[in-house]
């Protein structure tokens, strides 16, 4: 996927790192291969996707899921990087989705359904309940 609407200027290789998988997560949501879903929290309307994580190595574990908006994620990476790194992969894929949703390239699938994400989840990113 070209990102024409997009086009960053990485500060260092793991930035640029990020983008580009950035960009591999949002092409995987669009061709269908690994939908995202859509929804806002119960508690105070704010929008988010709920993104599938990396299968991980041990096919006995679940796959994770990410709760994720532009301003923040509950992956790990953005808990180990928050103080070092303005975003984690998954929210810049979702900034891009953005733009492109606000220039009409990709629309919103039906309704948004409410969902309230594990607090562990959310303590684990530094994300406060609000």
């Amino acid at each position: 996927m070209t990102s024409a609407v997009y086009q960053p200027a990485p500060a260092d290789e793991g930035e640029a790192r990020r983008y580009e998988r950035a960009e591999q997560l949002l092409a995987a949501h669009l061709d269908g291969s690994d939908r995202w879903t859509q929804g806002h929290l119960r508690r105070n309307g704010r929008a988010i996707f709920i993104i599938p994580g990396t299968p991980p190595r041990d096919p006995s574990r679940p796959r994770p899921a990410y709760y994720v908006d532009q301003r923040d994620c509950t992956c790990p990476d953005r808990a180990f990087r928050r103080a070092v790194s303005p975003a984690c992969c998954h929210m810049l894929a979702v900034r891009l989705w953005y733009r492109q949703w606000r220039i009409g390239a990709v629309r919103l699938l039906g309704r948004t359904a409410p969902v309230e994400p594990d607090p562990a989840d959310l303590a684990l990113a530094g994300i406060e309940a609000e």
